[in-house]
């Protein structure tokens, strides 16, 4: 498709997938529209973003009074959360009359959003995955069964919580959160953590096209996370893994699935084995890092909507890589209790390496600008 024939696409995402979004779809000459729910000051800023809807609220409502004043030439709606994958699902019919977009089937997506049947489903596909324990009402951990990750079943829970989730390594710290959340433990399931450091966590982010073939398939180790050990990505490497790959290529056929995905994985010292983590159904925080390395999923995804052709054949990532995520990087490892000679070291064996930064690029510098800014007070503020 010539950039002269490109219609426009709707992001519905904030932070860091938002921009990597916007930046994905620019760089292929596709116009895009952000929706702003709320002050998205860094996103705003980009030179790709040629058209901006404002919604009075991250209500389901408001979003959709927003959405239906989007310009008619953006057609495309591309979600990059869990909780725009709920709208784009519980709003179909409506949306699907003005706009295109691609999901997986609602039982699908449904499923995936629900950690304590995702595992079970999972399991069922032969996938090795961590022990789980998905009725904690009643339950009480042996002293070998700790330490426990426990983790909110859906995002609104997520919220319930406060955080991604919580460590328990001693039967008093179990009794505590179930004593904090009694009467709420259906909300959450508990599993066991996979030995291994932060390098042994892997990302697959791919694209799944009608038929549920594995259109192209992003792989990054990563080094370090935010918050520590259990976090999202900050600090990465592109590194190519066929047995990965190979894994999620058999889990989308399994499933059915179409679309963008994000999969996780941690390798488990204790036998050799890739142990799953989760599939979360949209596109990846780390897109950017997708798109710099050769593999846009961003922009596949758009061209999977409108059911034009993608490219001329499967891309091959380029590997060696490296993506930082800085100032979270460096304040969570800080905080971790990392030397600092440790954290500066592992960044000055990456200086004269090809790198992809979280919000820092030459060619769309504003959006790095204001992040700085924002950090820079954040700094001053606490002295």
């Amino acid at each position: 498709m010539t950039s002269d024939q490109r219609q426009g696409a709707v992001v519905l995402a904030r932070g860091l997938n938002g921009l990597g979004m916007v930046r994905s779809l620019g760089m292929e000459s596709v116009p895009v529209c952000f929706l702003q729910t709320e002050e998205s000051a860094d996103i705003i800023k980009s030179k790709y973003v040629s058209c901006i809807v404002k919604a009075d609220s991250s209500d389901a409502e408001d979003i959709l009074e927003a959405l239906r004043k989007v310009p008619e030439e953006y057609c495309v709606l591309i979600a990059g959360s869990d909780y725009f994958i709920d709208l784009l699902m519980a709003n179909k019919e409506e949306l699907g009359e003005r706009f295109k977009f691609i999901l997986p089937k609602d039982s699908i997506v449904q499923m995936l959003n629900d950690k304590k049947f995702e595992v079970v489903t999972m399991g069922q596909h032969d996938v090795p995955v961590p022990t789980a324990y998905t009725e904690l009402d009643g339950f009480t951990p042996s002293e070998d069964q700790l330490p426990l990750i426990i983790k909110p079943r859906t995002y609104e829970y997520f919220e319930e919580l406060g955080k991604k989730n919580v460590i328990v390594n001693s039967l008093d710290e179990y009794k505590s959160f179930s004593d904090e959340f009694s009467g709420r433990l259906d909300h959450y399931i508990a599993q066991d953590i996979v030995v291994g450091d932060d390098e042994n966590l892997w990302v697959c982010n791919c694209t799944f096209d009608h038929d549920s073939n594995l259109l192209q398939a992003f792989v990054f180790n990563r080094i370090r996370t935010y918050p520590a050990h259990y976090g999202v990505t900050s600090f990465a490497r592109s590194k190519y893994n066929a047995e990965i790959e190979s894994i999620v290529a058999k889990l989308g056929k399994a499933l059915a699935y179409v679309g963008p995905a994000m999969v996780e994985f941690k390798l488990d010292d204790k036998d050799g084995k890739f142990k799953y983590i989760e599939i979360n159904p949209r596109i990846g925080m780390c897109n950017i890092f997708d798109t710099k390395c050769g593999i846009n999923n961003v922009y596949a995804t758009y061209c999977l909507a409108l059911g034009v052709p993608f490219g001329e054949g499967v891309s091959k990532q380029t590997d060696e890589v490296y993506y930082l995520c800085f100032y979270d990087d460096m304040k969570t490892r800080i905080k971790d209790g990392e030397s600092l000679i440790n954290i500066l070291s592992s960044y000055a064996n990456i200086v004269f390496k090809k790198k992809v930064f979280a919000y820092w690029t030459w060619d769309d510098m504003k959006p790095g600008m204001h992040s700085l800014q924002d950090n820079l007070k954040s700094i001053i503020s606490r002295i």
